[in-house]
């Protein structure tokens, strides 16, 4: 990936995690993570040096009995990345490609049922950065199959706005621009084995895309 795309620094931080429990059981959680990056400054010979200050996730969620609600930084409802946490691998799903965002500011919500789930949300559209020019997406992802209990589940997602073009938190553009899109998803565990795959067509930052991505392992 390229060097000002997000985690691919050397950094040192912290994370923190809180469950909130009464007598009923827990109905919220807070988590926080921050860190300090080391910054060449898009400079491909590294010579310019300097810290570059992180937020990746920080949120609060609420156990409202009809679904989970939350709001800070953390994923939008669109694609795999929605239920995939791929930081630690060497293929990361689509989002981390521009196909959305892998965490957005804003608020949503998740519901899991028996047959699968449903969730929505409406972020800011700039990503990493906190940042309000005009911007926003707003996202939503039904699924059938609970991959804890069935090894397997397929997606579908839906995503639209107007989004700033960002790269870790350097900006790549100064204004908002189109962005609308469909996607499908379908993961698959079999013993040992863990197939992945997802599609996605629309426009991005104005521009007609469409891309398949495939994960096996």
């Amino acid at each position: 990936m390229g060097p000002d795309d997000l985690m691919q620094k050397p950094s040192l931080g912290i994370d923190f995690m809180q469950r909130f429990a009464g007598a009923g059981g827990d109905f919220g959680a807070a988590a926080l993570q921050v860190r300090l990056a080391l910054d060449a400054d898009g400079d491909p010979g590294g010579q310019r040096l300097g810290i570059e200050p992180q937020m990746h996730d920080a949120w609060v969620k609420y156990k409202a009995g009809w679904a989970d609600v939350w709001a800070g930084h953390a994923r939008p409802a669109y694609g795999l990345s929605a239920d995939l946490n791929s930081h630690a691998l060497l293929l990361p799903p689509l989002a981390m490609f521009g196909y959305g965002f892998d965490r957005d500011w804003g608020a949503g919500f998740s519901r899991p049922a028996p047959w699968g789930g449903a969730a929505a949300s409406l972020t800011s559209g700039s990503g990493a950065p906190l940042r309000l020019e005009g911007n926003w997406m707003v996202a939503a992802r039904l699924t059938l199959g609970v991959l804890s209990r069935d090894n397997w589940s397929a997606g579908a997602s839906v995503a639209g706005g107007q989004a700033l073009k960002t790269m870790g938190y350097h900006a790549q553009g100064e204004e908002p621009e189109e962005l609308w899109l469909a996607g499908a998803d379908v993961t698959w565990l079999r013993d040992r084995f863990e197939q992945r795959l997802e599609a996605a067509a629309g426009r991005v930052h104005g521009e007609r895309a469409i891309a398949v991505w495939y994960r096996g392992g």
